[in-house]
């Protein structure tokens, strides 16, 4: 069985592609051959990475869209003192 490297399915002897998501099946050696668990953890950590980075943009956009709403009405106060 050779596995695929971008989704994990189990393709049979001699296949080009994955039956599953059509990724090229690659010709590995047999110390590059991923076993089924090595392909899902890795596909975790790339899910778990993607979920950070996510989160991530999320909270600088919220950051962003307070400090505008505090420019915007803190900006009377500073027309006030400098006007």
């Amino acid at each position: 069985m050779v596995f695929c490297t971008r989704c994990g399915a189990e393709n049979p002897e001699g296949s080009g592609y994955c039956y599953k998501c059509g990724e090229k099946l690659r010709d590995l050696s047999d110390d590059q051959i991923y076993t089924k668990k090595e392909l899902i953890k890795e596909k975790s950590d790339a899910t778990l990475l993607n979920i950070v980075l996510i989160i991530a943009v999320f909270i600088i956009v919220i950051l962003i869209v307070q400090m505008i709403f505090a420019y915007s009405s803190m900006a009377p106060i500073f027309n006030n003192f400098f006007g």
